[in-house]
């Protein structure tokens, strides 16, 4: 009987260190992890090109220079690049499939397929050279708009704003 009472003692005090240790680990974990802004929190602005027919919505604290068919969104953390070339493919699976013949590209990450305001899209990390980047290509009619960075720490602001893509004829 004694040795019931014991073990029972022993297993009352186990089960107790357990759940606060859970509990404790719990709460210092909530107050050690940063929290990362939604992409409802961050602030935007639009911004409307007026050489490549698109718009989307950018965080403010980036700048736009606009050249021909290429237009460069800079902030302090780095640079996202769009390019818009002519297509002659029938659907964006064959751009990708000739580009990619052509540049001999090493694509790093599967391919996610989605559609962009009604239009097809796919986006990918790939490496070219020795230079790692994330993608997105957006098919619309004769064109293909191409969003880049080379900085991984840019990758969530390249999905907002290529995610927001309208074109805009």
């Amino acid at each position: 009987m004694k040795k019931k009472g014991i073990l029972l003692i022993f297993f009352v005090i186990f089960v107790l260190t357990i759940i606060y240790w859970f509990s404790f680990r719990k709460s210092g974990d909530e107050t050690t992890l940063p929290k990362a802004p939604s992409l409802t929190e961050i602030q935007l602005k639009p911004f409307q090109s007026t050489a490549s027919d698109f718009a989307v919505q950018i965080p403010i604290d980036y700048s736009v220079t606009e050249k021909w068919v290429t237009t460069e969104f800079t902030s302090g953390k780095g640079l996202i690049q769009m390019g818009r070339n002519a297509n002659d493919s029938n659907s964006l699976r064959e751009y990708l499939q000739d580009a990619d013949e052509k540049n001999k590209t090493e694509i790093i990450s599967d391919k996610e397929e989605l559609m962009v305001n009604n239009y097809p899209a796919a986006t990918r990390v790939e490496l070219r050279g020795t230079v790692y980047a994330k993608f997105y290509y957006i098919y619309v009619d004769d064109w293909v708009y191409v969003f880049s960075t080379e900085s991984e720490s840019l990758y969530s602001d390249l999905d907002q704003i290529a995610k927001s893509f309208r074109y805009t004829p």
